[in-house]
């Protein structure tokens, strides 16, 4: 009880304000090299031939892999049945950025070398890099082995009474809502460093990472091991924000080279590469229809969406399924249809950011719950409560929260009626702002 009401600080802040802190940038290992990939600069191509015998040839390099070099598995990822991606680009490349060939050498100078003689001979195809093209029945199929269109995932939700059958009259909003990309942008980098120790039989890997376990058990099935047989090694960690909840595209990388040479290799990107070749926040294009009688009841919802996949199954097709529960979990809705498709398009994946799941699908909800309220004539305070679920006639809590909102006097600025019901997690804070009561 001796912290309770005094000023802690984080268990890592003298560490990280003093620079004491160890990042992975800051890992220096005995012999270490240094990695490079060359990448794809189309966005879906045929893949006619790599020729490396030049650039295994320059002077201190000592390792160049092509798919043909490393296991010809796919990464765990989010879910089972989603599993599209390799370590490698193999015969198709389907992003700008995709990996093609890595290099590990002893200087950034034969680096560079060595990637500019890799001779790599494409021929592009066609390539659907939005939505809606890779919808269009002439559109090029990205994934032709995991279906005939470019539909990655579906979801569909069905509650209460179909709004198609409900009574009419009341009122009704029809909105469309899409959300942006969005970076990331964590002040550290992706670097990682891995050594495979031949004498341990043990790969050793520092990389940032919220989660290391997943990254550890996805390393150990890409590369044949015992999940015991690869080490996460502790390190501060310079942001996150859900960038480095799953395994990226780097970690694997650079364990292929450092298992090739049975050295230390390091990866730092560019702060370019970082904003071009790393995930993003998935985009979500929804349109909602949600109605309520004339007595400022809400009655029916539908939703229909279309989600932004990237090239390959990351975090999208988890967080559609997610978005589309949420949608009908913040109020008390009679009838509620839900349909929403992941679309692979010709981009660099996307996958989890804060909220994940519910920001888009919540953003677009009140948008819509603001619509109806006014359409109704009622203030959207108290339509909210009228219609969260929770019990409203237990308000007192809720009275004075948002009679402070309302005067300015609430400790947090700005209009946050506007997330006064957000997505399923809130369940949670509505069940204490309304006493618990049913």
């Amino acid at each position: 009880m001796r912290v309770i009401g005094q000023r802690v600080r984080h268990v890592d802040w003298r560490a990280v304000t003093s620079g004491a802190a160890s990042y992975a940038d800051d890992e220096a290992h005995p012999g270490a090299l240094v990695a490079g990939v060359l990448r794809s600069p189309h966005p879906h191509a045929r893949i006619v031939s790599i020729r490396t015998d030049r650039a295994r040839a320059v002077p201190g390099v000592q390792a160049v892999l092509t798919a043909a070099d490393v296991p010809d598995r796919t990464y765990l990822d989010y879910r089972v049945p989603d599993q599209d991606r390799r370590i490698l680009a193999e015969d198709v490349v389907r992003h700008v950025g995709e990996a093609v060939v890595l290099v590990a050498a002893e200087s950034a100078e034969a680096l560079d070398a060595a990637l500019a003689a890799v001779d790599v001979r494409y021929a592009p195809l066609p390539a659907p890099t939005t939505v809606e093209a890779a919808h269009s029945p002439r559109a090029a199929v990205l994934h032709p082995g995991r279906g005939e269109t470019n539909v990655a995932s579906t979801v569909t939700r069905s509650l209460g009474t179909d709004p198609a059958q409900a009574a009419p009259g009341g009122h009704r909003v029809r909105r469309r809502y899409r959300s942006s990309y969005q970076s990331h942008v964590t002040m550290e980098l992706h670097t990682v460093v891995a050594h495979w120790r031949a004498d341990e039989q043990r790969l050793h890997v520092w990389a940032p990472s919220q989660n290391p376990r997943l990254i550890q058990r996805d390393l150990a099935q890409l590369f044949g091991l015992d999940v015991a047989a690869v080490r996460l090694h502790e390190l501060t960690v310079g942001g996150d924000f859900g960038g480095r909840t799953q395994i990226s595209s780097t970690e694997a990388l650079v364990c292929a080279l450092s298992i090739a040479t049975g050295r230390p290799v390091k990866l730092r990107p560019s702060r370019a590469e970082e904003f071009a070749f790393t995930k993003y926040r998935v985009p979500w294009d929804i349109t909602l229809e949600a109605e309520c009688d004339d007595d400022g009841r809400v009655t029916t919802l539908q939703a229909s969406f279309d989600i932004d996949n990237g090239a390959y199954n990351q975090a999208a097709p988890g967080e559609m399924a997610y978005g589309a529960t949420a949608l009908a979990s913040s109020y008390r809705w009679q009838g509620y249809r839900a349909g929403g498709r992941c679309v692979y398009t010709a981009k660099t994946p996307s996958s989890s950011f804060r909220g994940a799941g519910g920001y888009a699908v919540t953003w677009a909800l009140e948008c819509a719950v603001d619509g109806l309220a006014e359409r109704a004539g009622w203030d959207p305070i108290d339509f909210r409560l009228r219609n969260a679920v929770a019990d409203p006639g237990v308000g007192r809590t809720a009275e004075r929260a948002c009679a402070a909102w309302e005067h300015g006097t609430h400790p947090l600025p700005g209009n946050h009626w506007k997330v006064f019901a957000t997505s399923g997690l809130v369940r949670a804070a509505l069940d204490e702002l309304f006493g618990g009561a049913r």
